[in-house]
């Protein structure tokens, strides 16, 4: 009689392809489990509109999560913290908790005399307007910081399950996602279910999540690679959805990995020798990166993007590895749009920092074996020395000065061939840029956030590189600008968030604006009406604290925009424009008063000059209130004749006219200068 055999446990395998085959399922079942878990809400204390003496009478933190699966969920030993946090030493470990198919749970930090228990809780947001089986948990810690936080969960065996990034709070209104990239939003009453609670008017939907989950979208498709043996290559994915996804890659077929999301690093300024600035980020899930690439590695690779609800699967891209003999050819990385920095650069393959920041060289080469490389400096280009140690492929200078400025060169040397490349290091200040007006809570309905950025110096600017963030202020988080916008000593440039510069110009008068005045428009980093901040970086910094400029935003007054008088020793940034004061003035269409693309700094610009029989007829535009000088003069180039004033007359809305006599002469040539700025009231 044959023995029958042993039952199968879960999991349980009789051979080493059928033990595979089931560890890899049941590793995919644990995966999808722990996808399809998201946090969906999150509200500080200090986004709660409800007054409060003291901290402990405050209105609590709480946080949401969702299981948009099919199947309950088994909280226990999941962990969750803040941003800071350490796992798992400082993290709130869950127990005996149970989250079943497309419910919302919340969890409330205790110790607020306002909200002391689940009660307390269904009172502050109305008990009819909650899930009657809503569950709700209290903890100790954390709690979140008003300048900006996160909520971090994990699952048992430290495995990141869901993080949610928030900036600085917003009274009255929780965290909650948007339905296009599943993206973190403040809620609006009557979007995705958000209500008002009962209590204090904050709006939100705790214990709902109405929208659902957010399909999958793979944003960027890996691209097919070919390198030399030895070198480092990687592979990009990215991709958004709600539950947010998780990434698994495969090489000819089979699974390599299991890579979590992330955020990207802080892309660096790196100049390439023989080619000029690019931007480089470091590597982070879910990319996949070959440090040291081989022959055998070469092949097929596609990434499945999945949540647990959904699962996509990439373009198929192969990655060709060369390791035949070949000379050294010099090649450069993806051309960028534009090359950030400074204008007046010497040549378009220098690196333009400020001193005191440090600046990065490399050399990209295509050749086999791989080469060996020797640094070497010359301050005139002419007479290099070597560089002690420095035969890496990149050349980092922690710390610049006038002392390293010059020309940096590369030898990279196989032994087919040896090239010579180099790049320049140029050292300087920043340049004088300075936030000039802000407005973050216009009176128009569909109105919206601007910002004035004034190039205070006296060379032009290019500001392509350059990136800003409001509070709390982290280079890289907020936008970059993408292109070459160059900004001249005096004048000033529009930052406009989510519309065109017609629907600006409409909104405040053509005429009333200076000719020419250039916009840059943005789609994130909505600024608050409750204390906000600005910071702006040049390409090249590295650290939050080395800003070019950055300015504190009082609670904003509707209608007006924020600005400051440079030349009151008694001004800070954070004045209110009063219509008719300081050259604002009301806006052509709506209640707002501001004064964008004026300062001080600002020149008038002649608009027209005509003549009419036997008068000329001359148009400018001015800062409104300040007085300009009308000259003119006979002659110019060598033989000019001296410039002749001809009368002196105040800016009007909408720019000033003049009318004189012709003269007698063939030719007339005329300015217009500004000899005084509006006038302000007093300092208080």
């Amino acid at each position: 009689m044959t023995k029958p055999a042993p039952a199968l446990e879960p999991c349980a395998v009789w051979s080493r392809a059928f033990r595979f085959v089931l560890a890899a399922l049941c590793l995919s079942a644990i995966l999808e489990a722990r996808a399809q878990l998201a946090i969906t809400e999150v509200m500080s204390w200090a986004s709660t509109n409800c007054p409060c003496a003291e901290i402990d009478s405050c209105h609590p933190d709480f946080w949401e999560l969702t299981n948009f699966g099919t199947d309950p969920i088994d909280l226990t030993g999941y962990l969750f913290s803040d941003q800071n946090a350490d796992f798992p030493r400082a993290a709130e470990r869950l127990e005996g908790i149970t989250i079943k198919p497309n419910e919302s749970i919340i969890f409330v930090r205790e110790g607020r005399l306002e909200v002391p228990d689940a009660a307390g809780f269904r009172a502050w947001w109305g008990e009819a307007n909650l899930p009657p089986d809503l569950q709700i948990f209290f903890y100790p810690r954390p709690g979140f910081d008003e300048l900006g936080d996160a909520v971090r969960l994990a699952d048992p065996n430290m495995n990141t399950v869901d993080e949610v990034y928030f900036g600085a709070t917003k009274r009255g209104a929780t965290f909650s996602y948007e339905t296009v990239f599943g993206r973190v939003i403040q809620s609006e009453l009557g979007v995705c279910g958000a209500f008002q609670a009962a209590r204090c008017a904050d709006v939100g939907s705790p214990g709902w999540a109405v929208c659902g989950h957010v399909p999958l979208r793979i944003t960027e498709q890996p691209i097919g690679q070919t390198i030399d043996a030895g070198n480092a290559v990687t592979f990009r994915i990215r991709a958004t959805g709600l539950p947010r996804p998780r990434f698994r890659w495969y090489f000819n077929g089979q699974p390599l990995s299991d890579a979590n999301a992330s955020t990207s690093s802080i892309p660096r300024l790196v100049a390439f020798a023989g080619c000029g600035p690019a931007w480089v980020e470091k590597p982070v899930p879910p990319d996949l990166t070959l440090l040291n690439a081989q022959p055998w590695q070469a092949g097929e690779y596609f990434v499945e993007v999945l949540n647990g609800l959904e699962t996509l699967t990439s373009a198929v891209v192969r990655l060709t590895v060369n390791s035949s003999p070949r000379p050294l050819v010099l090649g450069c990385p993806a051309s960028p749009t534009c090359i950030p920095g400074q204008s007046g650069s010497p040549s378009p393959v220098a690196l333009v920092v400020a001193p005191g920041q440090s600046a990065t060289f490399s050399i990209v080469t295509h050749g086999y074996p791989l080469p060996t490389f020797q640094w070497s400096r010359s301050p005139n280009g002419r007479d290099f020395i070597e560089l002690p140690d420095e035969t890496n492929r990149d050349l980092v200078i922690p710390s610049t000065g006038a002392a390293e400025a010059g020309i940096y060169r590369v030898r990279a040397q196989n032994f087919h061939s040896t090239l010579d490349a180099s790049a320049a290091l140029v050292v300087k200040p920043k340049p004088r840029l300075k936030v000039t007006e802000v407005m973050s809570d216009p009176c128009r309905a569909d109105g919206c956030d601007w910002w004035e950025l004034t190039n205070v110096g006296d060379e032009p600017v290019d500001l392509c590189g350059y990136r800003w963030d409001d509070r709390p202020a982290y280079i890289g988080a907020g936008p970059t600008i993408e292109r070459s916008v160059v900004v001249q000593p005096g004048e000033s440039v529009i930052l406009l968030e989510g519309r065109t510069p017609e629907f600006f110009r409409q909104w405040w008068g053509e005429r009333n604006l200076p000719r020419g005045l250039q916009f840059i428009s943005y789609t994130a980093n909505s600024l608050e009406r409750e204390r906000d901040e600005l910071t702006l970086w040049n390409p090249t910094a590295t650290l939050e604290s080395d800003w070019v400029d950055a300015v504190s935003i009082s609670t904003a007054i509707p209608g007006a925009s924020f600005w400051f008088a440079p030349a009151d020793p008694c001004s800070e940034f954070g004045i209110a424009s009063v219509d008719g004061e300081c050259g604002a003035f009301r806006s052509a269409d709506g209640c707002d008063v501001g004064s964008p693309g004026w300062t001080p700094w600002t020149p008038p610009c002649l608009t027209s000059i005509r003549n009419e029989r036997n008068n000329v007829r001359l148009e400018w535009r001015a800062q409104i209130g300040s007085t300009c000088l009308i000259e003119y003069s006979d002659g110019l180039g060598s033989n000019a004749t001296a410039w002749s004033e001809l009368e002196r007359l105040p800016s009007l809305p909408g720019g000033t006219v003049l009318n004189t006599p012709a003269g007698q002469k063939a030719q007339r040539f005329y300015r217009v200068r500004t000899i005084a700025t509006a006038t302000c009231a007093d300092c208080p």
